[in-house]
C-alpha cells in the first residue's frame, strides 16, 4: 500500500513539476523577446495554469512562445530520464520490469515527458482548438501512456541487453 502511496505522490509531484517547467517555458520565449516580467500576467485557463503576454507581443513570436512550454518541459524530463538510465548498468537490472520500482519511475517521468511534448505540440500547432476545448487534453493522456510505455521498454531491453549480453561459445 505505501507503495502506491508513493508512486502516486511522485506522479502528483512529477505532473506538478513538469507544469511549472511549462508555463516557465512560456515565461522564457516572452523575456527572450523583451516583455518585462512585469507585463506577463500569470493565472488560470480551462484546467490548468496559463501565462498571458500582452498585446504587443510580436507576431512572428507567437508561435515559437506557444510551442515552448511542451518542448521545454518535455525536454527537461527526458533529460532526467537520461540521466537516470545512462549510468545504471548494474547487475540488479536484471529483476522481473514489472517488479522493478525504478522501472515505474522511467515511466512517469517519461509518461510526463511524451504528454508534455504532445501538449506543446497542441497548444502550437492547434492553439484555436487547444484553448477554446479542453478535451483535446484527453487526445495527449491516451497518446502519452502507451507511447511512453513502448519507450521505456525498449530502453529496458537495450539497457539489459549491453549489462548482461548473451555469452558467446569459446572457439577453438
Amino acid at each position: 500500500m505505501v507503495n502506491y502511496l508513493l508512486f502516486f505522490g511522485l506522479f502528483i509531484v512529477c505532473g506538478a513539476g513538469s507544469l511549472l517547467f511549462h508555463e516557465v517555458g512560456h515565461v522564457l520565449i516572452a523575456i527572450a523577446n523583451n516583455v518585462p516580467l512585469s507585463e506577463i500576467q500569470f493565472g488560470w485557463y480551462n484546467i490548468g495554469l496559463s501565462v498571458t503576454v500582452p498585446s504587443y507581443f510580436p507576431r512572428q513570436s507567437l508561435s515559437l512562445y506557444h510551442y515552448a512550454g511542451g518542448l521545454i518541459s518535455g525536454s527537461i524530463l527526458v533529460l532526467l530520464f537520461l540521466a537516470r538510465n545512462i549510468k545504471p548498468f548494474r547487475s540488479n537490472m536484471t529483476q522481473e520490469w514489472s517488479a522493478y520500482p525504478a522501472w515505474w519511475i522511467n515511466e512517469l517521468i517519461l509518461f510526463w515527458a511524451v504528454f508534455q511534448y504532445f501538449n506543446g505540440y497542441l497548444e502550437g500547432a492547434r492553439f484555436i482548438d487547444y484553448a477554446s476545448d479542453a478535451r483535446i487534453m484527453n487526445l495527449a493522456v491516451i497518446f502519452s501512456f502507451p507511447v511512453s510505455f513502448i519507450a521505456n521498454a525498449c530502453v529496458t531491453l537495450i539497457r539489459n541487453r549491453i549489462s548482461h549480453p548473451r555469452s558467446r561459445p569459446m572457439h577453438a
